[in-house]
């Protein structure tokens, strides 16, 4: 869809509460989803050229919120 769509901006709410620590949702994604999803984003942008805005998002249990922000931080981090 990136691909086609050609967006300038991507805004990307990067909430955790997937995740297989998480009592509200039943997706049980590890920090290794997180880490896939985060780099597959990071070269599409690099493909695509768009700009990225990152928001933080929903995640309810600690200290899994932060460590898997964390892993998405990293990867929108690297140069």
């Amino acid at each position: 869809m990136l691909r086609e769509f050609q967006p300038e901006v991507l805004i990307l709410q990067m909430g955790v509460d997937g995740s297989q620590e998480c009592v509200i949702d039943n997706l049980r994604l590890t920090g290794n989803s997180y880490d896939y999803a985060s780099r597959k984003i990071m070269e599409l942008k690099d493909e695509l050229g768009f700009k990225l805005l990152a928001l933080g998002g929903g995640g309810f249990v600690h200290p899994m919120l932060g460590l898997n922000w964390g892993i998405q931080i990293s990867n929108f981090c690297k140069i």
